[in-house]
């Protein structure tokens, strides 16, 4: 199941909204993130530990 969530804020005054896509796959020992930006053609890989749910909003921040 894939959650989606859009936000309508722009990233600038004079362009669109901006969008980060991410993928995370959760096991029992840690969870790897995958983060792309528009900015980025190659998504950027994180592993974070299994429950560290401030690590993985660090990875997004």
């Amino acid at each position: 199941m894939a959650a989606r969530t859009e936000l309508a804020s722009p990233a600038a005054p004079d362009c669109g909204p901006a969008r980060l896509e991410v993928a995370i796959e959760l096991s029992k020992k840690s969870w790897l993130v995958a983060v792309q930006s528009p900015f980025s053609g190659k998504a950027s890989l994180h592993s974070v530990a299994s429950g560290d749910a401030a690590a993985l909003l660090d990875v997004l921040e």
